[in-house]
């Protein structure tokens, strides 16, 4: 038998390294909404979505508000906190917390800035009396962890206040989708909500992933240019994009 060449072994080790890199490496991407929708439990709803730079590493980690039934065809459901991250070793998205949210009376998912690039999920309600009670989440070193009373005030005090959200209004007719302008210029933070006239066919909406998802509409948080694509289901084809510029 002859001897393998040097030559040969250097490059199959090469190649087996490199395997092993793109086999490892996580996404670029965050989880689409589909993707998250199979981590929750069976029937719930999605009423707020954001991207969140929990860990400082790609992909981003989500932060959703849903409506959960309290078992499978129940009509009592609550609105629970969800925190889905990348998982290294299992090489996946996966559910590293679910809680109910810390009051009766449901309010979109946010993130704080906490410095280096990183941010914190906050999940916020209100209480039966009126007053905004939060849960602010950090992930440290690949563990979770919940700020105490006083680090989240703190941190919560380093995010912008809520701005008056600007409606949109379109329209579909005849299988047409139509509407007076193309393009809004908002500020961050500043909510998108879309607004339909007219009856037909529910149309499909598929916002920018960069976008947050809000009970009542979208958001960026950063400075940018982002897109909104309105179809109707039976002509996928077709349709209009809303252009969404993000002036600070």
């Amino acid at each position: 038998m002859r001897p393998i060449p040097p030559g040969a072994v250097a490059v199959v080790a090469a190649g087996v390294i490199a395997a092993a890199a793109v086999w490892t490496q996580p996404p670029s991407l965050p989880p689409s909404v589909g993707q998250i929708q199979d981590l929750l439990p069976v029937a719930s709803v999605i009423r707020g979505l954001i991207r969140v730079e929990m860990n400082g590493t790609s992909p981003l980690e989500t932060a959703v508000v849903a409506v959960v039934p309290r078992y499978p065809g129940a009509a009592e459901s609550s609105y629970v906190g969800f925190i889905v991250a990348y998982d290294e070793w299992r090489r996946r998205p996966e559910r590293i917390y679910a809680q109910p949210l810390p009051g009766p009376i449901p309010l979109s998912p946010d993130a704080a800035p906490l410095g280096g690039g990183r941010e914190a999920a906050v999940f916020s309600a209100l209480r039966e009396d009126g007053i905004r009670v939060s849960r602010v989440l950090s992930l440290e070193h690949g563990r979770l962890r919940i700020l105490d009373e006083g680090t989240a005030a703190r941190v919560l005090a380093a995010v912008p206040p809520a701005l008056p959200g600007v409606t949109w209004r379109y329209r579909t007719h005849a299988g047409v989708i139509t509407a007076q302008r193309l393009w809004l210029q908002v500020k961050p933070r500043q909510p998108v909500r879309l607004a339909l006239n007219g009856g037909g066919p529910t149309p499909v909406i598929i916002p920018d992933v960069r976008l947050d998802i809000l009970e009542q509409g979208y958001r960026a948080r950063k400075p940018g240019t982002y897109t909104i694509r309105i179809l109707l289901p039976f002509a996928p084809d077709q349709g209009i994009t809303l252009t969404i510029v993000v002036a600070s």
